[in-house]
């Protein structure tokens, strides 16, 4: 073998060793001495006439960790037992939203891991407030990921939700993951949207925004569990409740259950649910009680320009199954059904035609996103009369046209109603 060859090799022998030796762990950082936030809330506070960011976590403790949590500035909630449960609650307010996350050390040692947080809660007054100031720490943080779901606390705090324990789930971001992605689409009354999608609709020319609300509720006292003389204590739980209107940054208003499903109508993402109107019996003419359980159903937007003005024309189709007839004296026929299904065709649109109307001369908060089917579908129009600038205030006196074609498929085990002698 050469010199040259034996060079090469003790030379590439030499590498190696320096790549086994150079490679270590300077950096790493045990699980045990991290504070893993599962939810983040944020809050505007004033005091002596200035305003700051109330910062607040949700942080997950071993099981090992014994007792119950505390927060030093926040306060301790415990949580259910297993594995990693809640232990905590914790708070800290600064003058920026960085400068109040960091704060937050002078509560705890450990370091705060935003990495696997499912959810951000916006309170209603950092809501109205404007959330401009903090898009910029969210998008720019490399642990807080885009598939957080974004909610505002209705009426309250974020610290007001944190302080509420989970009662069927070990965590409460889990709690009110399942509210977002199971129970929602069960009754089209609120709607689930991310971090990403959020800030899609804020940077979406002819499109605003809105979050789900989270709305608590306080239950009936239970006597079962106080100790005796003493008062029974009221639990609370959450709810989802309607949503969150944004014009810009800021919240400008709210939408209730049913108008939150004539919105779900329009986008095409309401899924299920169950609509209940009177129709009268083509053989008695007298008023039947009717029930469709909701089962399809799908939008479309288009745009038209008429005499130099957009027009905007919603196409809905929706399919549904018979749930209820109550007539218990005749048999269900097919001029029922056709009965049946201009009814519910008609309940579609006296849910959509409201929320419209109120987004228009309420709100002027184009939250269908009209604008940005204007843009695309009518480039040319949109540009000529500056839309970009212009749609806020022109969106108003847009006139929108609903078309609405409903079909029940499925009338049960049964075509007639069960008859009562």
């Amino acid at each position: 073998m050469s010199k040259k060859v034996m060079r090469r090799l003790l030379l590439m022998m030499l590498l190696l060793m320096l790549i086994f030796v150079s490679v270590g762990c300077g950096s790493k950082v045990e699980v045990e001495d991290l504070a893993i936030a599962t939810a983040i809330g944020i809050d505007r506070v004033s005091q002596n006439d200035q305003s700051e960011t109330l910062f607040s976590v949700r942080v997950l403790k071993s099981r090992n960790a014994g007792g119950q949590g505390s927060s030093g500035s926040g306060g301790g909630s415990g949580g259910a037992s297993g594995g990693q449960t809640e232990g905590w609650m914790n708070f800290a307010k600064g003058n920026s939203m960085d400068d109040a996350k960091r704060n937050l050390a002078t509560t705890t040692a450990k370091r705060l891991f935003l990495g696997h947080s499912r959810m951000i809660v916006l309170g209603e007054e950092k809501a109205r407030d404007g959330v401009g100031d903090i898009i910029d720490f969210l998008f720019r943080n490399e642990e807080i990921r885009l598939r957080n779901w974004l909610l505002v606390a209705s009426g309250g705090t974020a610290v007001d939700f944190f302080s509420i324990s989970p009662e069927l789930t070990s965590t409460f971001s889990e709690e009110v993951n399942d509210l977002l992605t199971l129970s929602a689409s069960r009754v089209s009354k609120s709607y689930a949207v991310d971090l990403k999608g959020f800030l899609t609709d804020l940077a979406t020319p002819g499109k605003e925004a809105v979050l789900p609300l989270l709305e608590i509720r306080t239950l009936p006292a239970d006597d079962s569990s106080s100790q005796e003389g003493s008062a029974p204590k009221p639990k609370k739980n959450v709810r989802l409740k309607g949503l969150a209107v944004f014009k810009g940054d800021k919240m400008i208003g709210k939408l209730e259950d049913t108008e939150t499903k004539g919105f779900l109508w329009v986008i095409g993402e309401a899924q299920s649910g169950t609509l209940t109107f009177p129709v009268k019996n083509s053989g008695t003419k007298e008023p039947v009680q009717v029930s469709v359980e909701m089962t399809r159903a799908k939008s479309k937007i288009e745009t038209e320009i008429v005499q130099g003005k957009p027009v905007i024309n919603v196409k809905i189709d929706a399919e549904g199954n018979l749930g209820e007839f109550s007539d218990n004296y005749a048999a269900i026929t097919s001029q029922d059904i056709a009965q049946v299904n201009q009814g519910y065709a008609e309940t579609i649109r006296k849910e959509v035609m409201p929320v419209i109307s109120k987004c228009q001369k309420d709100f002027a908060s184009d939250i269908f996103g009209f604008g940005s089917v204007l843009h695309r579908q009518q480039a040319k129009y949109w540009k000529e009369n500056n839309l970009k600038k212009n749609w806020q205030s022109m969106f108003p006196q847009v006139e929108v046209k609903v078309d609405v074609k409903a079909n029940v498929r499925r009338t049960g085990l049964s075509t007639d109603s069960i008859k009562v002698e």
